[in-house]
């Protein structure tokens, strides 16, 4: 077996740590995203107007019932 290279090995690691933090995202209920994004310091009601603002500012689909 060959001997990976710093940079593989460190890739590696990245992909197994992200892979873990998804599943624990994928874990969680609604609610607890809530919780944990209130926790971080998110205004849920700042992030729900921003998105409602962005969906507002894209153009009709051609055809889209309206």
């Amino acid at each position: 077996m060959t001997k990976r290279t710093a940079k593989e090995l460190w890739d590696a690691l990245d992909e197994a740590t992200l892979d873990a933090e998804i599943e624990s995202e994928l874990a969680m209920t609604p609610e607890e995203r809530r919780r944990a994004l209130v926790k971080a310091g998110y205004d849920l009601d700042e992030v729900h107007a921003q998105a409602d603002a962005f969906f507002a500012s894209l153009p009709a689909k051609a055809g889209r019932p309206q």
